[in-house]
């Protein structure tokens, strides 16, 4: 055996190894890590102004005031070998537009048109679809009758695509993760079969890549202000669709969170979609674990985040469920304490969580909710205008 004096790309020990290292580069410069977070988020303080800086593997960004960050860059370039900073147009195979639209107010693009017509190729050539072939426009990612449909013996035989579904599951998940929020119910119920896939699937499968290859140009965009510097609040939606997995007669939670200001800020920073673990034997039950879940995986972390940039942050919940809503602010959950146990939710912690200072717990109509994007699929014109109020713009919602 040979000792080796660093650790080397395919090693057990080389990425702790060099997140080791790059922290103790950060530190020498004076950045802070913001640890309840990411162990990769750093923000620092120069001249009042405060600037963030991310590491991902080898690759630094940074945020803030550009002249500050190239000062700040230079001399991280002092104790580590890297290339000149520069603009971010594009990273992990997103694309980037940053501009802005007036003095205070600026607009930022993602998307990945690129990738997602990648996916469409990839899925038409093991669907043994012809080359150009051109899919049937629908106007959603999944069928809004998808639930109460009736399944024969015919569409549970096996599909011809369950070699390939992993595949193709995969790599829409990467696509909803990043830019693509309303594609999440779509391939929620596409990823529930991988293993047992259908011909019912196939028929799934293929009409989101049919959604996908119509709404190509697709973008997620981050609307700021400079008026809302220092003011900014988190607004987490919840909500969950009751009994609807027709395999299980789970519920659906989701979550949409966002970074608000009254000047018009608006970014979508955190969406989730997820079937929960145990049946849920009313709504409100389903409505209070869904709570639950956008709590702590969404609102909590991201305006801990949003603190260590400014002394205080508003942080909003809401719920369309009045119930749901008594239940966590009267702290008197007799008929619902059974779901500490079957779904590990405790009312007091949302209760005691939601009663501190900054904290608001809200009511929003149902129609206005967009986490129901996340929950079920939804016929065109509630699916585009809670696609459009999250900040996914696309030349399909014009359309006639």
């Amino acid at each position: 055996m040979v000792p080796m004096r660093k650790a080397c790309y395919g090693m057990k020990r080389s990425g702790f190894d060099f997140a080791d290292f790059a922290h103790e580069i950060a530190d020498r410069c004076g950045w802070t890590r913001i640890a309840d977070y990411s162990p990769c988020l750093y923000v620092k303080t120069v001249q009042t102004r405060k600037l963030l800086l991310l590491m991902y593997v080898d690759d630094l960004l940074g945020s803030g005031k550009k002249a500050l960050i190239y000062l700040e860059f230079q001399k991280l370039q002092r104790c580590i070998t890297m290339s000149e900073p520069e603009t971010v147009k594009r990273f992990l195979g997103i694309v980037i537009n940053f501009s802005r639209t007036s003095t205070f107010q600026a607009i930022c693009d993602f998307t990945q048109s690129e990738y997602a017509m990648m996916l469409v190729s990839r899925y038409c050539e093991d669907r043994k679809y012809a080359k150009n072939h051109k899919f049937a426009k629908v106007w959603t990612p999944a069928d809004p009758n998808h639930e109460k449909e009736i399944l024969t013996a015919e569409a549970q035989a096996p599909g011809v695509m369950a070699s390939f579904a992993a595949k193709h599951v995969g790599g829409l998940l990467f696509l909803v993760r990043c830019t693509r929020p309303e594609l999440a119910v779509a391939v929620n119920l596409a990823g529930r079969h991988v293993a047992s896939w259908t011909v019912q699937d196939d028929k799934i499968l293929d009409r989101i890549f049919a959604y996908i290859s119509h709404t190509s140009d697709a973008k997620l965009r981050f609307t700021g202000n400079a008026a809302d510097s220092g003011k900014l609040s988190t607004r987490t939606q919840v909500d969950a669709d009751h009994g609807g997995c027709k395999d299980t007669s789970r519920s659906t939670s989701g979550a949409v969170m966002r970074i608000v200001g009254d000047a018009g800020t608006s970014c979508l920073i955190a969406w989730r979609s997820k079937r929960q673990t145990t049946v849920a034997p009313s709504t409100p039950d389903a409505e209070v674990v869904a709570y639950n879940d956008g709590l702590k995986l969404c609102a909590l972390p991201l305006t801990g985040v949003l603190e260590s940039l400014q002394d205080v942050v508003e942080m909003y919940v809401e719920t369309d469920n009045e119930t749901a809503q008594v239940v966590i602010k009267s702290n008197l959950p007799k008929k619902l304490r059974y779901l500490k146990k079957t779904q590990r939710v405790s009312i007091a912690f949302l209760h005691d969580v939601m009663s501190m200072p900054h904290h608001h717990d809200e009511r929003v109509a149902s129609g206005d909710n967009n986490s129901d994007l996340m929950t079920k699929p939804l016929e065109r014109v509630l699916h585009w205008k809670h696609t459009r109020e999250i900040g996914i713009l696309c030349s399909m919602d014009n359309a006639k």
